[in-house]
């Protein structure tokens, strides 16, 4: 398969579609392991805008309510959503304190 890193935030933009035997063959999207979309069959390629959120170098009470929100589906992102759920809030607290660490804040700008 094709494979682009990103890090966000940013919006992605692509065409894609596909003519594949239906039920058998499959395109699929993910973001960090998450599967966010797949296509089968004849589809006519159209674009696709998926937004990446950005984590790096936030503050750990933001990310901390941000992950909330996501998982309670008060914040709606498809792959976020999916991460947050499975997190106890120590899972959410280690999160945060990684991403609002100095290394991952000097390597987010």
């Amino acid at each position: 398969g094709s494979e682009t890193k990103v890090t966000g935030p940013v919006t992605v933009t692509f065409n894609w579609g596909v003519d594949s035997e239906a039920g058998f063959d499959f395109l699929r999207f993910y973001n960090d392991g998450v599967k966010i979309a797949e296509i089968s069959g004849s589809t006519a390629s159209a674009p696709v805008t998926y937004n990446v959120p950005k984590l790096g170098g936030q503050h750990a009470a933001y990310i901390v309510k941000a992950l909330q929100g996501y998982k309670s589906g008060d914040r709606s992102h498809p792959s976020m959503r999916a991460i947050a759920a499975g997190l106890s809030e120590q899972d959410m607290a280690d999160v945060a304190a990684y991403y609002s660490a100095p290394a991952v804040q000097a390597a987010a700008k």
